[in-house]
C-alpha cells in the first residue's frame, strides 16, 4: 500500500495542487495530512489525488474547525483531533500535528508509524520497528523547501520528495 504524507500546507494552493498531482501520478492509496491546512477552501484540492480515503488532523493554525470538518465530510475524508490512531494495511498509525505526544509514541511498541508536523522541518527516523516521520512543510514558507513523503507500507522505506 502506498501512502502520500504531507503537513503544513498553510493555504498554499499551488503547492497543494502540485503535491496532489504527484500523488495522483504515483497512484497513492491513502493521503495523510498532519495539520495546518488553514482554510476550508484548501480541502477539496486533496480529493484530486484519487486516494481511497484522506485522513487528517487539526493543526494549531486551523481556526475554522467546523468548516474544515464539513469540507472533509464532503470529500469522504476523516479529520480528527490529534493524536489520532488508526490502522491501515495492518500498520498501527498515530498522527498528530504538534509533537506533544511524540515522546509517548516513541515508547509505545504497538505503533508502526508515527506522523507529525508543526516544526516545518523534515524528519525521518527508524526507531526499532517504528518509523517516525515529519514530512516537513508543503508550503515552503519557513524553510524554503516544499516536501512530502511517499511511503510504501510493505517495506517502510520513506521517499522524500522536494517539489
Amino acid at each position: 500500500m502506498i501512502l502520500g504524507i504531507m503537513a503544513d500546507s498553510h493555504d498554499n494552493q499551488s503547492m497543494l495542487t502540485a503535491a496532489v498531482g504527484l500523488m495522483k501520478e504515483r497512484e497513492i492509496d491513502y493521503l495523510l495530512h498532519a495539520g495546518d491546512f488553514i482554510a476550508p477552501f484548501s480541502v477539496p484540492i486533496l480529493k484530486e489525488s484519487r486516494a481511497k480515503k484522506i485522513y487528517g488532523v487539526y493543526g494549531n493554525n486551523d481556526g475554522e474547525k467546523e468548516g474544515l470538518k464539513n469540507k472533509f465530510a464532503e470529500i469522504g475524508g476523516s479529520l480528527e483531533k490529534p493524536p489520532y490512531r488508526f490502522d491501515l494495511d495492518n500498520k498501527k498509525i498515530m498522527m498528530m500535528h504538534e509533537p506533544f505526544y511524540l515522546a509517548d509514541a516513541r515508547e509505545k511498541e504497538e505503533l508502526d508509524i508515527v506522523i507529525y508536523g508543526h516544526t516545518h522541518n523534515l524528519h525521518v527516523e527508524q526507531l526499532r520497528n517504528k518509523l517516525i516521520l515529519n514530512p516537513g512543510e508543503l508550503c515552503g514558507y519557513l524553510t524554503g523547501r516544499r516536501t512530502l513523503i511517499i511511503l510504501d507500507t510493505e517495506h517502510l522505506e520513506p521517499e522524500v520528495i522536494d517539489l
